[in-house]
């Protein structure tokens, strides 16, 4: 990589004795181009992982994990279709607890607690873990 930019500060530089053996290994125009292309696709690769960050999915439904009310209503939509999944009911359980909804969070530990009474989760949330 080092290479590359002492080669392309020569380049931009005009000096004709590093030109002349440049010339020589390559072709410095085409050379440009290609770092100016290769550039771009990183940059829409980078643009494209970063707009899809804040995305989680779950069985193949995505839901955006920075708006705790959003994510609050999309699992409990979710478990509208799939009462019984219990990452699911974990998820919602926390999401209600960090949103300051106590009647939903007892609600939803109940539920946790009916499907799965020997679980680390259900543990964890009576202190025993």
């Amino acid at each position: 990589m080092c290479q590359l930019v002492v080669i392309l500060y020569y380049y931009f530089n005009n000096d004709d004795m590093v030109t002349i053996k440049l010339t020589k290994l390559v072709n410095n125009e085409a050379l440009y181009y290609f770092i100016i292309v290769i550039c771009a696709i990183l940059s829409i690769f980078n643009l494209y992982f970063l707009s899809t960050k804040d995305t989680v999915s779950v069985l193949g439904a995505n839901t955006s994990a920075s708006e705790d009310v959003n994510s609050i209503l999309f699992w409990e939509e979710y478990l509208k279709e799939n009462p019984n999944y219990f990452p699911a009911l974990a998820e919602l359980a926390k999401l209600q607890l960090e949103s300051g909804n106590l009647p939903g969070y007892e609600e939803t530990v109940e539920k946790i607690q009916r499907l799965n009474p020997n679980s680390r989760f259900v543990k964890y949330l009576k202190g025993e873990y």
